[in-house]
């Protein structure tokens, strides 16, 4: 029975359902991989959005705030150890700013 329209070819929204997805995921993909490359993540708290950039090496926690002049506001970094412990203690060597 034709309903006066063109008839619906269930392949077509499929593919359309489909693709439209692929685009989705793909900008989503996108978004976490730039995160990852700048080691960079967003924190969302009741009131606030955070732009936090992750210290999870040795490294970049050992260097943590020396030698920067300053701490936009809603930024910041977080510090991430692979467990917690007593000794994961640290302090801020050559601050240039109270915090």
């Amino acid at each position: 029975m034709k309903t006066g329209g063109k008839k619906q070819r269930p392949g077509r929204t499929k593919l359309v359902f489909g693709l439209v997805m692929l685009a989705v995921g793909g900008a989503a993909l996108f978004s976490g991989l730039q995160g990852l490359l700048d080691n960079k993540t967003v924190l969302f708290a009741p009131k606030a959005r955070l732009q936090v950039e992750v210290l999870k090496t040795p490294e970049t926690r050992a260097k943590g705030l020396s030698g920067r002049q300053s701490v936009p506001d809603k930024t910041g970094l977080l510090f991430v150890f692979e467990e917690a412990t007593v000794e994961n203690c640290f302090w801020m060597k050559d601050m240039n700013f109270a915090i």
